[in-house]
């Protein structure tokens, strides 16, 4: 699940589709979301100018 899940991703992030990231992660449980999903989850909060949300994801 978590390859299928990074190649998701990183083709969300190709399309700068910062929204569906986030959506997408964010209907994880904390348990599925590791350090590569969580620092995708931070980025895409940056990319849309939430920078206290990114902030509180990479502490």
């Amino acid at each position: 699940m978590k390859d299928d899940l990074m190649k998701l991703l990183n083709k969300l992030e190709k399309e700068r589709d910062y929204h569906k990231i986030i959506t997408v992660i964010e209907a994880l449980s904390d348990e599925d979301k590791n350090s590569k999903i969580k620092l995708s989850l931070a980025k895409a909060y940056s990319h849309i100018d939430e920078f206290d949300k990114t902030i509180e994801i990479l502490e």
